[in-house]
């Protein structure tokens, strides 16, 4: 099995497109900590960064992400 020898030079332009995305995206994260990424996506679109949700699903996981789990709150006995 042979590949083309221009695949071999190959150079993803991925991190270059997604480098803005990607702070936009965390400094959104920060602001706005219980959103998730479809929402981040949302905003993101407004800004004008338009993308898929498997593309926003994609940069929140590359970005590691998360929102924090919600506590459970301490029931208090009468």
């Amino acid at each position: 099995m042979s590949i083309a020898r221009s695949a071999l030079h190959y150079e993803s332009t991925l991190a270059v497109r997604d480098a803005p995305v990607l702070a936009a995206m965390s400094i959104l994260s920060a602001q706005y900590p219980r959103y998730g990424y479809r929402r981040i996506q949302i905003f993101l679109e407004r800004q004008g960064h338009p993308m898929s949700a498997d593309r926003a699903w994609r940069l929140w996981r590359l970005a590691g992400l998360q929102v924090p789990r919600k506590r459970p709150r301490r029931r208090v006995s009468v």
